[in-house]
């Protein structure tokens, strides 16, 4: 059943992305789920490991890409006062981006820590284990999706 929802939901995000980019993301989106079928162990720290150290890996590369480079140059002589606005939105866009970025860099660094020391895939409120499709769909997960709705209900 998760299966079939992320599916659907690459395929309404590859809709608004074009035809050409649809095949790329269907292919890998493919690939994916024949990895997923293929496993013996869908609990498997390192399947987790793997997942978590290539997405770490592009966030890494990003990040190193775009230290230093301000996403917008605003030369106040040049450019009119809606364009500065203009600027100014689009550079705390791209502060905002780069925060969630750096936090995601941290739950993935936090989960890894979690699979060296053994503790990966349990909640880290309750201590009860996280479905394997919670973990699936987000591996640097922290919480079980019932400690997860206490927190979002407060």
């Amino acid at each position: 059943m998760c299966v079939e929802l992320v599916s659907l939901m690459f395929i309404r995000a590859a809709e608004a992305i074009g035809r050409q980019e649809r095949g790329k993301i269907f292919a890998v989106l493919t690939e994916v789920i024949a990895g997923e079928k293929n496993m013996h162990d869908e609990r498997d720290p390192e399947y987790f490991r793997k997942r978590l150290e290539e997405r770490l890996a592009v966030i890494v590369e990003g990040q190193e890409a775009s230290k230093g480079k301000s996403p917008v140059e605003l030369d106040q002589a040049r450019v009119g006062r809606l364009s500065r606005m203009d600027a100014m939105q689009q550079e705390a866009v791209a502060r905002a981006a780069a925060r969630l970025t750096d936090h995601e860099r941290q739950r993935i660094e936090a989960a890894l820590k979690r699979i060296d020391s053994g503790e990966y895939g349990c909640c880290i409120l309750c201590g009860e284990e996280i479905a394997a499709g919670r973990l699936h769909f987000d591996p640097s997960v922290l919480s079980c999706i019932s400690c997860a709705k206490k927190a979002e209900a407060k």
